[in-house]
């Protein structure tokens, strides 16, 4: 039910690059496939609760998962949106330098978003309980929605 590529404390600063695809694994409950340089895309598993594909930078589209609740993609320096997931609590998404819109999601809790610059602001995203947003902060200070400035953990 769970699978990791790259997340031991061990192997977390090495690079994968021989990890170009992930096989579709049924059942899968949380996928960590971090460091992954040549990594191009991502299985499209229903059963998926847990996402993080962080510094994966040739992975250019999320799926969308329909029963995912948390998403990690920092530095996915070539993903350009997020697809709506309308069961995602937890969204993480820093350093994505391409990423240009965050989509309306009902249940979103939490928002960490930082250093990406092509992302014009967050007005539309209004009930959340956490967010991080250090670079969008001074596009969206007239939303009237609750801030926890923090460092990002992963």
């Amino acid at each position: 039910q769970h699978l990791e590529f790259g997340a031991n404390p061990f192997l977390q600063q090495m690079d994968h690059p021989l990890l170009v695809s992930i096989p579709h694994i049924e059942g899968l409950k949380e996928l960590v496939c971090v460091n992954c340089s040549n990594l191009e895309s991502l299985p499209h598993i229903e059963s998926l609760l847990k996402l993080d594909c962080s510094r994966c930078p040739k992975v250019v589209s999320i799926p969308a998962y329909k029963n995912l609740t948390e998403l990690i993609c920092n530095y996915c320096t070539g993903v350009t949106s997020i697809p709506i997931i309308d069961s995602l609590k937890c969204l993480s998404c820093s350093y994505c330098f391409s990423l240009t819109t965050i989509p309306v999601i009902k249940d979103l809790k939490g928002l960490y978003c930082s250093n990406c610059p092509s992302l014009p602001n967050v007005s539309s995203i209004t009930d959340l309980s956490q967010v991080y947003c250090r670079a969008l902060l001074t596009n969206s200070q007239s939303v009237n929605q609750p801030c926890v400035l923090g460092t990002v953990t992963h």
